[in-house]
């Protein structure tokens, strides 16, 4: 199991350990390359079958952890297409690996919301996560607690490898467009081709369009209750 932390704008990815994206002004010094759209947060999770038989991979999730309170497990949307399987169940051959790719920041929410409603007193204590899969037997296997890194340039010795929610990836805030996708993106689709779509609603809703015929641009993709949605939604961040 190894859980890594990345951002996709659906053409690209970049992902690293995540101890590499504790700090986040140093996020873009480390990646190799900047991405060019609106960038989605993703918790990223390779499971490899070390064995010699096929094994069942199920419900890849984080399991959030805080001094106080109970663990949360919470799964997410996943993110397919080249990004990883866009199904919660596979079936590994021996020495085979897969990949699963979730939007991180729903994720996070959840669990910032359930460790502040269990510890109302605002009880200390960061919050932090693993990755987390139930296998074909129903045991739960969780990423490493640790890993040790291996970089000439990063002497950093032995590293916490489990993530500090609280710590954002970004600084800033979210422009409209990924506001739009944060809410709205359909799991097992293509990031890219989403984001052109939102951010084309959300332009014309700036210049002035009907509801009806926002969410006529949308229906397709999305359903009519969802289409509904996001053109409501569209004419608030317009305004």
């Amino acid at each position: 199991m190894k859980l890594e932390l990345g951002r996709t704008d659906g053409l690209r990815m970049v992902r690293a350990s995540p101890t590499d994206m504790q700090d986040p002004n140093l996020i873009d010094w480390r990646m190799p390359y900047r991405l060019d759209g609106p960038a989605l947060d993703v918790a990223v999770i390779t499971v490899t079958n070390k064995g010699r038989t096929p094994v069942t991979v199920l419900n890849p999730a984080l399991l959030f952890s805080s001094g106080g309170a109970e663990d949360l497990r919470v799964s997410g949307q996943l993110v397919g297409g080249s990004w990883g399987n866009d199904e919660s169940r596979t079936r590994l051959e021996a020495h085979d690996s897969c990949v699963f790719t979730l939007m991180l920041q729903p994720m996070a929410d959840i669990a910032r919301s359930d460790m502040i409603f269990q510890k109302p007193r605002g009880a200390g204590g960061d919050v932090w996560a693993r990755a987390a899969v139930t296998s074909g037997k129903g045991d739960v296997k969780l990423s490493p607690r640790s890993v040790r890194s291996r970089a000439k340039w990063c002497s950093l010795g032995r590293l916490d490898a489990r993530w500090k929610v609280s710590t954002p990836l970004r600084e800033i805030p979210l422009d409209p467009t990924e506001v739009l996708m944060a809410e709205f993106l359909a799991p097992g689709g293509d990031v890219y081709d989403q984001s052109v779509l939102l951010g084309s609603v959300l332009l014309a809703a700036e210049a002035g369009e009907s509801v009806d015929d926002l969410a006529a641009r949308v229906e397709d993709r999305y359903g009519i209750m969802n289409a509904g949605k996001i053109a409501m939604r569209a004419m608030a961040l317009a305004r």
